[in-house]
């Protein structure tokens, strides 16, 4: 009897562009193939954790930008026989800026990248951000136009900012949450957007991140899994008409998020929350809290309305200067982002530049809601707060403040300091009748007074006396 052992090989993968070569270029295609259906994914420096970019294919063509230097590109292939990877190095001559003129993978760090027309795909995602620092991608007023899962990609990125455009696509649900912009990241920034899709954007892992005059046209505004520090700045989400209708979708524990002159329109939930013990600052930002569906495990989230406070402290002689506020709300002993009904905002220590300005956000109320059955919303009121300037030279003065709307609110702060006259001049002291001029009457004076004759003051002088020493 004759046994024969099968023996199952991973699949080869071969990169048939880029090729070991110096380019005079910042883009070129890029064509990798397999011997077998594979899901082709990149591994990332954070825990090489695989971010798939095609699947259930042979081929995976796209486009790689980058800028002047040396680089690397790795590709991994896997089915159920195994997994494999291929590698190549390169270079290029041309410097920053680099044009974008179709979808394709923002390779270098440390680079300008200016969209130069709208871009669109049919395959999997767009415009790839994977394991680069420090990079600006001008939409200079152009679209990018979704694949069918993706429109812009961020993976494991750090200190970027997309700006200045549309990034749009599917707006029903055709595929697996499509989805226009997807993040994880820190440090990213995102300004002067249009976002219109399906679900306008969705991260796993974001911190420490802004979207200012964004707009989001969506069925889903965002979805979000763990936030830490992440702010929306005169920005608006609007329901696009199309099931669901859920502006956020928190799916999240220990996650806070910042709005600030923020809108939500026509959305049946402005919070669709699936996760639990999270933090939301509504910051000059109307809310509704009957606008909130709660999941049916326990869980408790805190609401936050906060206010602008603008504080100006100046003195008696209308005189600015550098010091230091203290805001105390009435009712906390103590104040702590742990304890679950403590004020993150009461008692804080600000420091006011020269013009003896100051700026911070002020708590006014807490809310924080409880899922039991049927919900319990606890309600907080931190108001009033006392707000003492120790500044310049000049006693503690305190005033007390009590937060009551949307707006920002301005604190003037009068403070008395003591003044000390400044010494007189030798002409102050010689101009005895205070006539602006020294001449005989100024001595007649002198004289007068000399002789027990009787002199009659004319005013004061606003100095101080000095000594003299005529020898």
């Amino acid at each position: 009897m004759l046994a024969i052992n099968y023996v199952s090989a991973a699949p080869q993968i071969t990169i048939v562009s880029p090729v070991d070569a110096v380019y005079d270029t910042t883009k070129v295609f890029l064509n990798v193939t397999s011997n077998e259906t594979v899901t082709f994914f990149m591994k990332l420096a954070k825990n090489k954790e695989e971010m798939i970019v095609a699947e259930n294919t042979t081929v995976l063509n796209d486009y790689l930008y980058f800028k002047q230097g040396n680089h690397k590109f790795t590709i991994w292939g896997k089915n159920n026989r195994g997994e494999t990877n291929a590698s190549v190095s390169f270079s290029s001559s041309h410097s920053n800026p680099v044009n974008v003129t179709s979808c394709g993978f923002l390779y270098s760090s440390n680079t300008e990248y200016v969209l130069a027309n709208n871009i669109s795909t049919e395959s999997y995602e767009c415009v790839h951000i994977v394991d680069v620092t420090n990079i600006k991608f001008n939409l200079n007023q152009n679209t990018v136009n979704a694949g069918y899962l993706r429109g812009i990609r961020i993976n494991w990125a750090s200190n970027i900012e997309i700006y200045n455009g549309t990034i749009s696509g599917s707006p029903v649900n055709d595929h697996w949450y499509p989805v226009i912009l997807d993040l994880e990241g820190t440090n990213l920034r995102f300004n002067n957007l249009n976002i219109n899709g399906f679900m306008g954007i969705y991260t796993d892992d974001m911190q420490n991140s802004i979207f200012e005059n964004v707009v989001v046209n969506s069925s889903i505004g965002f979805f979000f899994w763990i936030l830490n520090d992440v702010s929306f700045v005169n920005s608006t989400f609007v329901w696009n008409g199309l099931p669901p209708s859920y502006a956020f979708q928190p799916f999240a524990d220990h996650s806070d998020l910042v709005l600030e002159e923020f809108e939500m329109k026509n959305f049946e939930y402005d919070f669709y929350l699936e996760g639990a013990y999270s933090d939301f600052f509504f910051r000059n930002t109307h809310f509704n809290l009957s606008k909130v569906y709660y999941p049916d495990w326990s869980t408790t989230t805190r609401f936050y309305r906060q206010h602008k406070v603008i504080i100006n402290v100046s003195d008696q002689l209308n005189k600015t200067g550098s010091g230091v506020i203290e805001i105390k709300d009435t009712i906390s002993k103590n104040s702590s982002k742990f304890k679950e009904k403590d004020n993150p905002t009461g008692n804080l220590l600000l420091a006011t530049d020269e013009r003896g300005i100051a700026e911070t956000w002020l708590t006014e109320r807490l809310f924080v809601a409880k899922t039991s059955s049927p919900v319990v919303v606890e309600d907080v009121d931190f108001s009033d707060y006392n707000i003492t300037a120790k500044t310049w030279a000049g006693e503690d003065t305190t005033v007390q403040l009590s937060l009551a709307s949307n707006t920002t609110i301005s604190v003037p702060i009068h403070i008395s300091i003591p003044v000390a006259l400044p010494e007189c001049t030798i002409p102050q002291l010689l101009d005895l009748n205070n006539d602006d001029t020294i001449n005989m009457q100024d001595a007649v004076i002198i004289l007068r007074y000399i002789s027990g004759l009787p002199v009659t003051s004319l005013g004061s002088k606003e100095c101080a006396g000095i000594s003299l020493n005529p020898f």
